[in-house]
């Protein structure tokens, strides 16, 4: 009898939760019912007398701490029938020109016959609260129109709610750098609204960012050292769009600054100066640099890449080959793959977030390995 297992590290009890073959169709589930609040384990599942017809899964179980799953039932990249989309516009990203990409793909969905709930956000955070608070259970899924920083906001949201209920994410890019969207090898939007429309999802990892204060889920990058000063000298030039990521780049190569600090990766520890780590979930990160060229948004691992003490020469060569990744073959670059790593700084710097700067070292990372899924081709 197929079973979901959850095993509580706070008890450490394993709960396998069987479900009955008249509970399958198609290899999904039928109409299921099942909360995971924080730190407990209380399943609610339909009757079967109570099915009179196949009900596509509208929410999939969301990662909490303390908890972990194995959602192989869920039988990911097969389709689902959408029949209402909740859109998350941001008007002011990028260009500016997320209200036109959306008039632009709307009739993709009004072909499908999908309905639209269209929400604008107003300020920063705002993608947060919407994510949050929308009624996931009339949903087939999220679709983005930003930036990474707009998929980083509704990401949030959604590992922040209290049912732990989630629906497929899909980006519709109208942001500066879009390396989710890059990663995904759709930056064109008519192409990224049919995706959402074809209803296929995969798996996507999420690390959760522990800080001294609060806590962050991230998508794309976790930044420190170089990658967060290119960062905070891009936002300063944001009247150049994408090529502000390049500009800060070549300024920042040309007066390196090392740091010491000890890194912590998995259950290895290093000490030294070192002038960037950042881990990727995505292949690219800034405009076009493909930074990791290994990453996969659903491995279940980070990759980290880590520079220590170089010279300008070195930088120099590295940047000329990071746009097509063929700066892994260099022998002052490091990569590893981790599930979790920490960062202990004699200073507290910056952290780069998703491109946003949020908060200061020392900071943890783990993996919450298929915590979200995403609209794929």
């Amino acid at each position: 009898m197929p079973q979901i297992v959850i095993f509580n590290r706070d008890t450490n009890q394993d709960f396998p939760i069987p479900f009955p073959p008249q509970f399958l169709f198609n290899g999904q589930l039928r109409n299921l019912s099942l909360f995971l609040p924080r730190r407990e384990v209380l399943q609610r599942v339909a009757k079967p007398r109570r099915l009179q017809r196949p009900v596509p899964l509208k929410a999939t179980l969301c990662y909490r701490p303390g908890l972990t799953y194995d959602t192989n039932l869920f039988k990911p990249g097969e389709k689902m029938n959408i029949r209402r989309i909740a859109v998350v516009v941001n008007p002011r990203g990028g260009k500016r020109n997320g209200i036109q990409i959306l008039d632009r793909v709307r009739h993709v969905f009004d072909s499908a016959q999908i309905e639209l709930e269209i929400r604008l956000t107003e300020r920063a955070g705002h993608a947060t609260e919407i994510a949050r608070n929308l009624d996931l259970q009339q949903l087939g899924g999220i679709c983005v129109i930003g930036g990474d920083g707009t998929f980083h906001e509704v990401a949030n949201g959604l590992m922040q709610r209290d049912d732990s209920l989630s629906v497929p994410l899909g980006i519709i890019p109208a942001g500066t750098g879009n390396s989710l969207a890059q990663h995904l090898d759709c930056q064109d939007p008519i192409e990224a609204a049919r995706r959402v429309v074809a209803g296929r999802s995969q798996s996507l990892d999420v690390v959760q960012v522990t800080l001294q204060d609060h806590s962050v889920h991230c998508i794309n990058i976790i930044g420190w050292g170089a990658v967060s000063d290119i960062n905070c000298t891009a936002e300063k030039m944001r009247f150049l769009g994408p090529t502000r990521y390049t500009i800060s780049a070549l300024r920042h190569i040309l007066a390196p600054k090392v740091r010491r600090a000890t890194l912590v990766l998995d259950e290895r520890t290093i000490t030294d100066d070192f002038l960037f780590v950042i881990a990727c979930n995505t292949k690219y990160t800034g405009a076009g640099m493909k930074l990791a060229p290994n990453a996969e948004i659903g491995d279940g691992k980070i990759d980290v890449v880590v520079i220590r003490r170089v010279s300008r020469w070195q930088m120099l060569r590295l940047f000329m080959k990071v746009f097509d990744g063929s700066h892994v073959a260099m022998s002052c670059i490091e990569f590893h793959q981790v599930s979790s790593f920490s960062i202990q700084s004699e200073s507290a710097d910056r952290m780069n977030l998703d491109g946003e700067m949020k908060g200061n070292s020392p900071m943890t990372a783990t993996l919450l390995p298929s915590a979200l899924s995403i609209f794929v081709k």
